[in-house]
């Protein structure tokens, strides 16, 4: 694997692994990063919480994503096709953690990592004027109570759940969402090998 872009989608404290994030940018000198306005400082070193202020990924490496709501990764410096929109709350908020589509070659990818609300899923949907190929589902920070919601209106060709290895039951939990989603005619669900092993 060879990173051009590092997307963060949270922002410091959820789950922000800026010693990761400053090892990809050391391995990997060309590598672009963005995220929120919050989460460009704390990777610049900039933060208030100073833990990794040692190791900060150079400035001009890092894009903060606030205000405009869609990227051609063109404008930072990535010579690929890919485009990310931020998917807004029906309240119109955008803070982190973001519901996000990404278009790239002729494909797109929704990752919806957090919905409250009936109202979301509706917002979510029509903001999404294309059939999404693949639907990436946050098990710990979207209620599963609205993804077969989701899955009807939006009727994705695949859904993977995901972060399910961070909750004490996470393989039920995926198992769970891939029996919720097989209800959906023709949507196909992805999980890890071993929890299709494990039933």
């Amino acid at each position: 694997i060879r990173p051009d872009l590092g997307f963060c989608s949270v922002g410091p404290g959820e789950q922000l692994d800026l010693s990761a994030l400053s090892h990809l940018a050391a391995a990997f000198p060309d590598a672009r990063f963005v995220g929120s306005g919050n989460a460009r400082d704390a990777m610049i070193g900039r933060h208030a919480d100073d833990e990794w202020a040692d190791m900060p990924i150079e400035p001009g490496r890092v894009h903060a994503l606030e205000q405009e709501p869609r990227l051609d990764v063109r404008q930072v410096g990535v010579s690929d096709s890919l485009r990310i929109r931020i998917l807004s709350d029906a309240d119109g908020s955008d803070e982190p953690p973001w519901n996000l589509l990404l278009s790239f070659s002729g494909l797109q990818l929704c990752l919806i990592q957090r919905l409250n609300t009936e109202e979301d899923v509706v917002t979510v949907c029509e903001a999404v004027r294309r059939r999404v190929d693949v639907l990436m589902w946050s098990l710990p920070g979207a209620s599963q109570l609205l993804a077969a919601d989701l899955l009807d209106q939006m009727r994705p060709g695949f859904a993977i759940p995901f972060a399910y290895d961070r909750l004490p039951n996470g393989g039920e939990l995926a198992r769970q969402f891939r029996d919720m989603a097989a209800r959906t005619p023709g949507v196909k669900t992805y999980l890890f090998a071993e929890d299709y092993m494990e039933g």
